[in-house]
């Protein structure tokens, strides 16, 4: 009979000579099986802590606040900055584009205008959390996070590298999303990125469109200030966003899921692999 050599693993003998090797569905369970000799540490080819967060935002969406997320950046003395954004919807970018932006990344194609602001009247929440739970997943391109904010604001001279914590009252799961920050100005030469930024102007209400046309945030407010001339009236476009509009985009590379209910509580960390956003391990962690 045929004997087999030292370098062949059993692994591969299995599958040569097993006549199970001829089911259909076997090679995909003999696949699954290699990844997980590595403990709960597997390569997936695609990021599905998304399709865990946007479960939570779906089961969360009766509440308002399960869109405020806290974004921590590091300022240029090293010290720690805090703030709570907006959830405003997901963009996939994929890399290699002559369009592409950081790290070679671009906005795929035909996509310019997915996700939605939150809603800006009560009634419509659930309409709202529905635009953000749209499947937006392309083939070869990763998710993205998007927030908005002011060019005047310190986030912008502070580091690209940030993290989001999110945590969900009902289902009692905390996200931490961790990874580059991507700001996309008036300045911003490639036309897919700016497509977004245009998209989302459009989509937010006139009194948020009016803060940007603001007092720069952070100056005294002496006491003599003028409230009515600068903070009414403020008129803007609709079309053209105001030059201190500004996209922010997360791109993560690395997602911390804690689930509270139960018990034990349930901990998964999700850590990408290239850089592009592509290929992503996944673990099973003590909480």
């Amino acid at each position: 009979g045929m004997q087999l050599k030292g370098f062949v693993t059993p692994l591969v003998a299995l599958f040569v000579f097993s006549p199970h090797a001829r089911r259909p569905g076997f090679t995909s369970l003999l696949s699954a099986r290699a990844m997980a000799t590595t403990g709960s540490r597997a390569l997936l080819p695609d990021s599905d802590w998304a399709d865990e967060l946007k479960t939570a935002l779906k089961r969360n969406d009766k509440h308002m606040h399960s869109k405020y997320v806290q974004l921590a950046t590091v300022t240029k003395e090293g010290l720690p900055a805090v703030r709570t954004v907006v959830f405003r919807g997901w963009v996939p970018m994929k890399p290699g584009s002559q369009e592409g932006g950081a790290g070679g990344s671009a906005v795929a194609a035909g996509l310019a205008d997915i996700g939605a602001a939150p809603a800006q009247a009560a009634g419509a929440a659930s309409e709202a959390a529905d635009d953000m739970q749209e499947e937006v997943k392309v083939d070869g391109a990763a998710l993205h996070l998007k927030f908005i904010t002011d060019l005047r604001s310190q986030k912008m001279q502070q580091s690209k590298m940030a993290e989001v914590c999110w945590y969900f009252t009902d289902t009692r799961e905390q996200f931490r999303l961790s990874g580059e920050l991507i700001m996309v100005t008036e300045e911003e030469e490639r036309e897919a990125l700016q497509r977004q930024r245009v998209g989302m102007w459009k989509s937010i209400s006139e009194n948020a469109r009016a803060q940007f046309v603001w007092p720069d945030p952070g100056i005294e407010r002496l006491p003599d200030a003028d409230d009515e001339a600068d903070f009414k009236n403020c008129e803007t476009s609709r079309d053209v966003p105001a030059k201190n509009f500004v996209l922010v985009l997360l791109k993560p590379n690395k997602v911390d899921r804690l689930l509270l209910k139960g018990f034990p509580q349930k901990r998964t960390v999700w850590a990408s692999e290239d850089k592009e956003g592509l290929q992503w391990t996944r673990s099973d962690v003590n909480p």
